[in-house]
């Protein structure tokens, strides 16, 4: 008898599909600007709010500070520092019950920084504050607040160090 041939299993990504190359580009297709594995069908006028508002930003931080945007079931935008360990978000009020809660909705109610190391998504800390700089001050107190207690806590274990 002949042995029956063994099929190869296809391999099966668990948790996200497989997207084919330029699924996750976004394609302009008239006031449409979205990528065709979105599908939220994200406008153009969105996205270039959103560039906008990330290069005020950036520009009102200071030299070398980056502007970023991306697209995640709506345009979405942060600023990055010149040495990639802050990331500066917005945070919207997105409770639009009339049109002029909804142009208030396009108005930071505050911010959101996060410092790590470079080249990571967020980071270890986090704080927010009113403006900008409140939460980079805000960010940056609570790792210092962090060292202080880890050099509080190893402080004396020079013995077991090799």
């Amino acid at each position: 008898m002949k042995k029956a041939k063994k099929r190869k299993a296809k391999r099966q990504t668990r948790g996200s599909p497989t997207w084919p190359p330029g699924a996750w580009k976004p394609k302009r297709r008239g006031a449409i600007y979205c990528s065709p594995a979105c599908g939220a069908n994200c406008t153009w006028a969105e996205h270039q709010w959103a560039k906008r508002e990330a290069k005020v930003l950036a520009k009102h931080l200071g030299k070398g500070w980056e502007p970023r945007v991306w697209e995640n079931m709506r345009w979405f935008w942060k600023v990055v520092s010149p040495c990639d360990r802050i990331k500066v978000h917005p945070t919207y009020d997105r409770r639009a019950d009339s049109a002029i809660d909804m142009l208030a909705s396009l108005v930071p109610v505050s911010y959101l920084a996060f410092l790590g190391t470079p080249d990571s998504a967020g980071g270890k800390w986090s704080a927010s504050g009113d403006t900008p700089g409140a939460a980079i001050r805000n960010v940056v107190a609570k790792a210092i607040a962090d060292l202080a207690e880890i050099q509080a806590s190893i402080g004396g274990l020079e013995e077991w160090q090799e």
